[in-house]
């Protein structure tokens, strides 16, 4: 079983990119809704995945 470790810096920018996705979701509430705000959530969502992958532990 192998851990990654990370550093302050890389975890300062994990930060960042939570940051980010809370202020994505937050602008892409406001949008009206149709598929300009549909499509908004669809790339948020692509990005929350690849975030995700980032934190998880490699098993």
């Amino acid at each position: 079983m192998s851990q990654r470790t990370v550093g302050m810096p890389e975890f300062n920018e994990l930060i960042d990119m939570a940051q980010l996705l809370v202020n994505l979701w937050e602008a892409a509430q406001r949008l009206p809704e149709g598929s300009e705000r549909r499509e908004a959530f669809i790339q948020i969502s692509g990005f929350q995945r690849r975030v995700a992958a980032l934190v998880t532990p490699i098993r």
